[in-house]
């Protein structure tokens, strides 16, 4: 792994950290979600075939009665950052389970490419160990 990649994973707890601190006492905070994955690309045109890797770190909140997740995503390979953007999404958890199915919409600016880019998509999730509350 490269020094991007390697500063990626070691910025990304540290964010998360700093994200659950209130900023004034009596806020709710609500619970931070980091995810961390490893992305191939050998389509790409133009490019050797790449390895990279996604952070993204968000949160849920109340909007009305319905959750809604938002937040912020970040892709580095080996040399650079490749591209930063934004999140939100519908977090529906199927009752009775632990996972929740969550319909998307991304858009991402990729620096190299001068290009933004939107995406819709749906992701799942599935809770492997109870949530920590803080006392």
């Amino acid at each position: 792994m490269k020094k991007s990649l390697l500063l990626t994973l070691a910025l990304t707890p540290i964010l998360a950290i700093a994200c659950t601190k209130p900023a004034v006492a009596g806020v709710t905070i609500n619970p931070v979600e980091v995810t961390l994955g490893y992305e191939y690309n050998d389509v790409t045109k133009g490019q050797d075939a790449s390895d990279s890797l996604r952070a993204e770190i968000g949160t849920v909140s109340k909007a009305g009665h319905q959750d809604v997740s938002y937040g912020l995503t970040t892709l580095t390979n080996d040399s650079s950052l490749r591209s930063y953007g934004a999140y939100a999404g519908l977090p529906l958890k199927v009752t009775g389970t632990k996972l929740t199915v969550e319909p998307r919409v991304t858009v991402e600016q990729y620096r190299d490419e001068s290009e933004l880019v939107g995406s819709i998509g749906v992701g799942a999730r599935y809770e492997l160990v109870p949530l920590l509350k803080a006392s």
